[in-house]
């Protein structure tokens, strides 16, 4: 789908209705584990890109972190303000104005599936600029290079962790979500 298409996706009803669709499912409850388990306790800062309708919002503030967010869609900034986020930037995460290493943790979840490899490569590459850790969701798969399944694009693991070697980083913890590759990753810097 790319970058461009899918700020478009999550607007009007889109972005109203995204959490309601979502929440209760399966993977949406292993990814608030996920999320839960590899969010360092000894941090103060936490960039969520994109925020979305900013659902990680009890488990930031029970936290008492700072949380940034920034979303390429302005109605799901509004889904996230209605909930309290007031640090909120409309803007795309493969170019932000934020200042380097800005936060202790960025937080992307649910993004580079709709990301081809160079758009990927671009947001890790930001991130990584902005953060000094990354947790990340993507799918992969071991044996075929970049390809569609079903709506969603899964990624080839061998380029992936070729892309966290080049930005300066290495995986620490994976949290697996199912069998399908898709996993969260939290990323350190070597």
């Amino acid at each position: 789908m790319g970058a461009t298409k899918v700020g478009k996706r999550y607007r009007g009803k889109g972005a109203e209705q995204y959490e309601a669709k979502r929440a209760g499912k399966s993977k949406w409850i292993l990814e608030d584990k996920g999320v839960t388990e590899l969010l360092p306790y000894n941090i103060d800062s936490v960039l969520d890109a994109p925020i979305g309708t900013g659902r990680f919002y009890h488990l930031y503030f029970e936290r008492g972190f700072a949380v940034a967010g920034i979303d390429t869609s302005p109605d799901m900034l509004k889904e996230a303000q209605k909930k309290g986020f007031t640090d909120l930037q409309l803007g795309d995460i493969r170019k932000m104005s934020f200042k380097n290493k800005q936060f202790d943790v960025s937080v992307c979840i649910r993004l580079f599936a709709w990301f081809d490899p160079d758009e990927v490569l671009q947001a890790l590459k930001e991130l990584s600029r902005v953060s000094k850790i990354l947790i990340v969701n993507i799918r992969t798969n071991e044996e075929q290079s970049f390809c569609k399944s079903n709506s969603l694009w899964n990624h080839y693991r061998p380029d992936f962790m070729n892309w966290v070697d080049q930005i300066g980083y290495k995986v620490d913890v994976v949290f697996h979500i199912g069998n399908k590759g898709n996993d969260i990753y939290r990323l350190v810097e070597k």
